[in-house]
């Protein structure tokens, strides 16, 4: 725990996890204040306000993130803040990118599970709906009797519960000892 190293390191981490923080704080504030009036990445707005905390910039970056992972966003920008704290206090954080990409990827189980049972269904973001795309366009090549049936869905949603609630873990760094 708090391994800076030299002058130049405590510096440069300390610098680079307030970066960090502020820019996961960003994306959680902005999506948090985000308006689908607004403008965003698909849409222009000449008139009238804008009403995001952040203004232009804040509802382009909430639209656009919304767009690509859909509500599970505000996990992202959780993980933001995270590394950035971490890095701040000097704690060694290993495999940050790859753990940032387990977090996007994790995107796809998350948006699968609460669209298959329904929780909420709004936007699932494009992420989501390619993958599920591709894996249809697989699967109906293919005839599998069992695909069909509700056990088998049932079993996937426990599969990738259980395999988000793992690399949450592993991302958060969260650990269960005896």
């Amino acid at each position: 725990m708090f391994k800076y190293g030299g002058f130049k390191l405590f510096f440069f981490k300390t610098i680079m996890g307030l970066l960090f923080t502020a820019f996961g704080l960003f994306v959680l504030i902005s999506v948090g204040t985000h308006n689908p009036e607004d403008p965003g990445i698909f849409k222009r707005q000449s008139f009238g306000g804008i009403t995001n905390f952040f203004g232009y910039y804040g509802s382009l970056i909430s639209g656009t993130l919304l767009f690509l992972f859909g509500i599970y966003v505000y996990v992202v920008g959780i993980f933001i803040s995270f590394i950035g704290i971490l890095f701040f206090l000097g704690i060694v954080v290993k495999s940050a990118f790859f753990k940032f990409l387990l977090i996007l990827f994790s995107s796809v189980f998350f948006n699968h599970i609460f669209s298959k049972t329904y929780i909420y269904y709004s936007n699932k973001g494009i992420i989501y709906d390619a993958v599920s795309n591709i894996s249809k366009s697989i699967l109906n090549n293919y005839y599998f009797p069992f695909s069909d049936s509700y056990f088998f869905h049932l079993i996937v949603n426990f599969i990738y519960v259980f395999l988000l609630i793992i690399i949450l873990f592993y991302a958060f760094e969260i650990k269960f000892r005896y």
